[in-house]
């Protein structure tokens, strides 16, 4: 192994493919070796290498092999799919001023860079990746402050010719109002303390079917007539 980033062989690609097939601790042990030459190896030269080229253009953006590569292992404290592998190698470029950590649960983390290695689903990104609530607020406030110039950048030539649109995968959707009707107060709804100003329900014909309520004007705990509860 060389000590300069020359690409991965396909060995790294093989290794991945067979992990997706064969995901247990007992086959990742017994093929840790290939993993560790053929895909973490590799990696840690390529965030070296990229942690110089940024010095040279983008010095506020760092890449450590210690701390830009994420671990294969994954979290399945809460997660249906127990298997405990990763199926793809990843590393994320932070800024120097930014935390380490990525996700709505972190503390201090920014924008970056991220590289992403997988069978048929290889990528290079850049940006925040669900940032915590108040990054969150600041980049919308940020967005709404200006409007046209953020449209603007979003229909620009360059940015459509390279990326297409924005990411829907986790866009907030809003119900349409003339799908909904407004249940005042003596119609059932009450609370423990007082009657909800207005609650949001789904249309009258699947009412007995979901008892599903949305809030509009208070954040307390509605109980419907039927003794079920919604927050």
């Amino acid at each position: 192994m060389t000590d300069t980033f020359s690409g991965f062989n396909r060995g790294a690609l093989t290794f991945l493919r067979q992990l997706k097939k064969n995901n247990k601790r007992e086959w990742f042990q017994a093929n840790r070796e290939t993993y560790d030459n053929e895909v973490l190896a590799p990696l840690k030269l390529l965030v070296e290498e990229l942690d110089v080229r940024f010095g040279k253009f983008a010095p506020e953006f760092v890449g450590d092999p210690k701390r830009s590569i994420f671990r294969i292992y994954r979290d399945v404290r809460f997660s249906a799919d127990k298997s405990p592998y990763k199926t793809h190698a990843a590393s994320w470029f932070k800024h120097q001023n930014a935390g380490h950590g990525v996700g709505s649960e972190t503390h201090g983390g920014g924008a970056g860079f991220y590289f992403h290695l997988e069978p048929g689903g290889s990528l290079v990104a850049g940006g925040i990746w669900m940032p915590p609530r108040p990054t969150l607020n600041q980049l919308r406030d940020s967005i709404a402050a200006k409007p046209a110039e953020f449209a603007k950048s979003m229909s620009a030539t360059g940015f459509k010719r390279r990326f297409g649109k924005l990411s829907e995968e986790a866009m907030l959707t809003r119900r349409r109002a003339d799908s909904c009707r407004v249940i005042p107060p003596s119609n059932g709804c009450v609370t423990s303390r007082s009657p909800c100003t207005l609650c949001w329900v789904t249309p009258r014909s699947s009412i007995a079917d979901s008892r599903t309520v949305y809030r509009r004007t208070t954040r307390r705990c509605c109980r419907l007539s039927d003794g079920s509860t919604r927050r």
